[in-house]
């Protein structure tokens, strides 16, 4: 690269608020961060630079390194929230004189507005689709399919921002990007790749186990796509310790190669590329495995019930001796998955769920109600729970449908990971569990052993995805591909050998137990093979729990994107 002049940062630091930063999707970049991505995208002190949500500016300022003495005139900002700008405007007008700065709505503006530029960088708002309010969500949508790229009203608000900067680029030109880590899994992104694939020459992510934003639940990779409008000729990936780590030059590093396709299709993810090639290679062949199947093959999957008012519908059997709710209205429901214990969940870990809050009963009213539980649903809207979103749009609002019980409980977020187990209590499930029903001819004894070999294990870390927290959470297409090692033999007994195991905390035991029957004796593994699935699982595990320390960040400024959230 070529020598800039220095910037002193005037970076402000601002109390993290976590609750606050997740409403305003405002989670500020580190410099570490922003000199890679200006490092590697800027590449002639002559560039065009553009930050379409710049927040403390700390982007800019670091641009502002890699071009000429008096580069801040080809720097341009815009940043949605008045008071964010306001605060820094003066600051960075300060240390660039001549940086042209916006205060709108980034999908207010129309490329046709600004210059065209060499280089866009930036770190896009993290706001889910439940916080991107109607008014925001559709001008966004507008934005994208502007550029020929249809979103559905789940996608998160990242994907259009990101496809609207895109149109910003003249030919040839760079963006370097902070982007949450679905975009390799999940549904919704994979217009955004087909996208990308077709706007780049190549496309670069770049994921870490040391989180780039320690104090969110959100994963996040590095995204640097080049030389727009050319071709497409690669996609490469490749996973680091953390930033320092990468090194440089950029270019001397050998990245990995990938079939961008095959992430297009969901048929792979990032994860599966921070495995060695070994491990990567065993797991993609026992896909292929005549005995090898997918949850989905084995199981019905289903979500649980919604209540819309859990402090309603939810009693303790105090609660509901006291409020003097019959049995007749009253169903046994797991409310949480941490009580979780072994291969089944019976009666007995039910009454103890009980005692300690986790478990306890649905109130469950069919219509027309009998005279006797009247007075409880008085008691719902004199304080106004039949208001409620769920309540209101159902009929009687004080019914919740969809309660069944199934044969088997599936935790679908662990920080260790995700269990299934009988549902010998017949418990019914909220929405925080899913439900799962066999098919023939597997049993749920059956099923609920079969998930316990290092095969499941590993897949598991496959095919969920990482919250930044360092927890595991399984959508239900997710789980519904999650690979079971099926063979029927023994497995009956080792059923009732591994609840035992696990129940006494013997899980390391309960694994091997599990992977000599279903991978040695029923697949025909290897010990080495048996070991490569272990260990890459483990490798997988380790890396989410990292995750799991902090650090403290600078620069967050309240009221960043309160614009949107206000429409």
């Amino acid at each position: 690269m070529f020598a800039g002049f220095h910037v002193k940062l005037n970076i402000v630091s601002i109390p993290f608020n976590a609750e606050h930063s997740k409403n305003m999707g405002a989670y500020y970049s580190s410099q570490q961060a922003a000199d890679f991505l200006c490092r590697w995208a800027i590449r002639s002190p002559a560039d065009c630079v553009f930050d379409p949500s710049f927040g403390g500016g700390v982007m800019l300022q670091v641009a502002a390194r890699y071009l000429a003495a008096d580069g801040s005139r080809q720097l341009f900002g815009a940043e949605v929230d008045a008071v964010s700008f306001a605060y820094h405007q003066p600051q960075l007008k300060q240390t660039l004189p001549d940086c042209q700065l916006i205060q709108d709505d980034f999908f207010n503006i129309n490329p046709a507005e600004l210059p065209a530029f060499d280089v866009l960088i930036g770190n896009p708002p993290y706001i889910r689709f439940q916080r991107f309010y109607k008014q925001s969500r559709d001008k966004a949508l507008v934005r994208a399919r502007e550029q020929g790229v249809r979103l559905n009203k789940f996608t998160n608000a990242w994907a259009a921002f990101l496809i609207h900067s895109c149109a910003f680029l003249k030919p040839g030109g760079r963006l370097a990007m902070i982007v949450p880590a679905e975009i390799g899994h999940a549904g919704y992104a994979r217009p955004v790749l087909q996208y990308l694939k077709d706007t780049f020459r190549s496309l670069t992510l770049l994921s870490f186990s040391t989180p780039l934003f320690p104090e969110i639940h959100q994963d996040t990779v590095l995204l640097l796509a080049d030389d727009k409008a050319q071709p497409h000729e690669a996609f490469y990936a490749q996973h680091f310790d953390g930033l320092a780590s990468v090194g440089e030059p950029f270019e001397s590093l050998h990245l990995e190669r990938l079939p961008l396709d095959a992430f297009i299709r969901g048929e792979q993810s990032l994860r599966h590329f921070r495995l060695p090639a070994k491990s990567r290679e065993l797991y993609e062949h026992l896909k292929l495995h005549e005995k090898v199947r997918s949850l989905g093959d084995l199981a019905i999957i289903t979500t649980g019930y919604v209540t819309g008012a859990n402090t309603f519908f939810h009693v303790s059997p105090e609660q509901a001796q006291r409020l003097k709710l019959a049995d007749n209205y009253l169903r046994p429901a797991l409310f949480r998955s941490k009580v979780l214990r072994g291969t089944c969940f019976t009666h007995a870990d039910y009454q103890q769920a009980c005692q300690q809050g986790h478990a306890g009963h649905l109130v469950y009213i069919n219509d027309p109600p009998g005279k006797d539980v009247l007075p409880y649903i008085q008691h719902g809207e004199t304080n106004n729970v039949h208001q409620g979103f769920k309540c209101r749009t159902r009929t009687p609002w004080y019914h919740v449908p969809n309660v069944t019980t199934p044969q088997l409980i599936l935790s679908y977020m662990n920080s260790k990971r995700p269990q299934l187990v009988r549902n010998q209590a017949h418990v019914a499930l909220p929405n925080s569990l899913y439900c799962a029903n066999t098919k023939a001819p597997y049993t749920p004894e059956q099923l609920s052993a079969l998930w316990q070999s290092s095969l499941t294990s590993l897949s598991l870390e496959l095919e969920g995805h990482t919250l930044g927290g360092g927890m595991l959470k399984l959508e239900l297409r997710e789980a519904q591909q999650v690979l079971v090692a099926a063979p029927l033999i023994g497995v009956d007994a080792l059923s009732v050998e591994l609840d035992g195991l696990l129940r006494e905390g013997c899980v390391d035991e309960a694994r091997s137990r599990a992977d000599a029957l279903l991978l040695g004796q029923g697949l025909g593994l290897s010990a080495d093979e048996i070991t490569l699935l272990r260990e890459a699982a483990a490798l997988l595990q380790r890396s989410r729990e990292f995750r799991t320390g902090g650090c403290s960040r600078l620069a967050l400024q309240p009221g960043r994107l309160q614009p949107w959230l206000d429409n």
